[in-house]
């Protein structure tokens, strides 16, 4: 177009000199860009125009900016001549604007990006101006733009009364320094902020800082929370603890240490040990100290007088500290009071001594009677049997008869008992060798039902005999087996009611031990009475057990004399069902019959 065309001659201008300033450089302007565009129409409709601004070259080859405004000049041809107007450089201008926008740029990076929170909010009414993300962030809001558009700062308040304090501090100084507040987030979870705010009356409104200090105030009190259980632990242990440092000054003490030294635990802190226990004692524990501060742990016992307690023995550990580049900056001390305890050690030593004493003489004079016990019972037994057969004729009266029978079986009734207490005596004098012998199992069974039968008769019992060990022998002193077995069943048949069952069976286990075994559906002992039954001359108190003679050495004898054999003995009972008790063999003395 003609504008365009005639847009860079020297010829449009009044001082051609002047004008060459304010000619456009292509190289700087894109002349077919929407700005140069509207300009031209503006000329080809004889507009006038002002400010319009374009870059151009200095006579130094530099860069400036003008802003020019005039009318445009066309000719009576309507041809464009020029401009008739003023063109001012605001190169400098420009400079500064640039310079401001870049300054204020950098200003929102910053202002965007920080990791504190920075908002600006009115004082008249509380509502944000400007904020940051992380503003935005700290009180719980989804983004900036949602800050800007819904805060209020009444509403983050736990205490209005608070907020206009804080206010009325701010307008009287101007700003309000640091302060720690508790705030509340839009979903009602409390955070805490350090806040520093500079007040701008005349234009009301505040710019605050805020660092959000709820993982430091969360730390602070799981910390604080970690000292109280850690104390409480510390105090609950039953003796004295102490963390000692590298120069040998208390750095921790429990309450039990601050006890026995009868001061306050605080006052104990940052004293030296030497101070705290006195020169001659101190003496006693330096070398530990030593050992223990050259990567030692080590335990010790010694005797001192404290001013709370007394004197006292201790059992002292010292256990070092190392820090975490590996070297000991101190060490833990725990003492625990072991007077009661080294009391009590010399109480139990005399006792054990007095007790074993004692059982040994038991022993060595039941063991020693057997002679003195046994002949003349043999005797009563040899005349009153003569006397009952009559042997040398009628003695003349028949009572005598009664007389010579009660005479017998009393003691026969006593050589029984007189033989499980010199028996149970010799075995536990050591005193006891088994005579062994390959023994057929079924035979021992049947043979020991056949002692029993007559007894079970009378009171109507059931009576059987279950094995499953047919051709299986054991290596036994069969006396002994015998005598288990009777004992077994004479429970069994005294202590089950009148038509009750008793099953006498044997079987091998799955480990190879032989399991004999008396079942009876008697009166049963209680849980709690097995071990009473168990011990020598133990009898358990029950309706039935009273009406009936014994001295409650039967399952103590048939447990000594199954240990004997390396085997043990197990009750099963249940209250009105019946008992269970279980002889066991080991494996090695149980033998088939092509071995025996």
């Amino acid at each position: 177009p003609p504008v365009k065309n005639r847009l860079n001659s020297p010829e449009c201008f009044d001082d051609g000199h002047q004008g060459r300033e304010f000619l456009v450089d292509p190289e700087l302007e894109d002349l077919s860009s929407e700005k140069w565009r509207n300009h031209f129409d503006l000329l080809q409709r004889h507009d006038s125009f002002a400010n319009f601004e374009y870059a151009t070259r200095t006579n130094k080859g530099g860069h400036k900016f003008i802003s020019l405004s005039g009318t445009p000049i066309f000719g009576a041809d309507e041809v464009f001549v020029g401009y008739r107007g003023t063109g001012t450089d605001i190169t400098e201008q420009r400079r500064a604007e640039n310079a401001l926008r870049e300054s204020e740029a950098k200003y929102r990076n910053i202002f965007d990006n920080a990791q504190v929170g920075l908002v600006r909010t009115r004082i008249s009414d509380g509502a944000a101006l400007d904020a940051n993300e992380r503003e935005a962030e700290i009180l719980g809001y989804e983004s900036r733009e949602d800050f800007l558009a819904n805060y209020r700062g009444i509403s983050h308040w736990h205490d209005p009364d608070k907020r206009a304090q804080w206010i009325s501090e701010g307008i009287e100084n101007g700003f309000v320094g640091e302060t720690e507040l508790q705030l509340r987030r839009t979903d009602g979870s409390n955070v805490w902020l350090q806040t520093s705010a500079i007040f701008d009356i005349e234009n009301d409104h505040i710019d605050t800082v805020s660092v959000d200090l709820t993982e430091r105030k969360r730390a602070e009190d799981d910390l604080r929370e970690s000292e109280q259980r850690f104390r409480t632990l510390a105090d609950s242990i039953p003796g004295a603890l102490a963390h000692i440092d590298a120069e040998e000054n208390l750095l921790f003490v429990n309450k039990i240490y601050a006890d026995w030294f009868g001061v306050r635990p605080e006052t104990m802190i940052g004293r030296s040990v030497r101070e705290m226990v006195g020169a001659k004692a101190y003496g006693q524990l330096r070398p530990h100290l030593i050992s223990a501060l050259s990567g030692k742990s080590i335990t010790f016992e010694l005797q001192r007088t404290f001013t709370g307690v007394g004197r006292r023995n201790l059992r002292i550990s010292y256990v070092p500290k190392f820090a975490l580049d590996g070297s000991i900056d101190g060490l833990f001390s725990l003492a625990t009071d072991i007077t009661e305890l080294k009391e009590a050690e010399a109480e139990m030593i005399g006792a054990k001594e007095k007790a074993e004493f004692a059982d040994r003489a038991k022993s060595e004079f039941l063991a020693n009677m057997s002679h003195e016990l046994r002949t003349p019972l043999n005797a009563i037994m040899g005349f009153s049997e003569m006397m009952r057969r009559q042997i040398f004729g009628p003695v003349g009266d028949t009572r005598y008869d009664v007389y010579s029978s009660i005479i017998h079986e009393s003691g026969e009734h006593l050589l029984n008992l007189i033989n499980d207490i010199l028996d149970l005596s010799k075995i536990e004098a050591g005193q006891t060798n088994l005579n062994e012998r390959d023994l057929e199992v079924a035979k021992v069974l049947n043979f020991s039902k056949k002692l029993i039968e007559v007894r079970a008769e009378e009171k109507n019992h059931i009576l059987e005999v279950n094995t499953l060990v047919d051709g299986i022998w054991l290596r036994a002193d069969e006396r002994m087996v015998r005598q288990m077995l009777l004992n077994l069943l004479s429970n069994a048949v005294k202590f089950t009611e009148n038509k009750g069952k008793i099953t006498l069976a044997a079987e091998l286990a799955e480990d190879g031990r032989l399991r004999i075994s008396v079942t009876d559906t008697g009166i049963g002992i209680a849980a709690h009475d097995l071990p009473k039954a168990m011990s020598t001359f133990g009898q358990v108190d029950g309706s039935l057990d009273r009406r009936f003679e014994g001295t409650g050495l039967g399952l103590p004898l048939v447990k000594s004399m199954a240990e004997l054999h390396g085997g043990g003995l197990e009750i099963d009972s249940l209250i009105g069902v019946g008992t269970a008790a279980i002889i066991w063999f080991p494996k090695e003395r149980v033998v088939d019959s092509d071995c025996s």
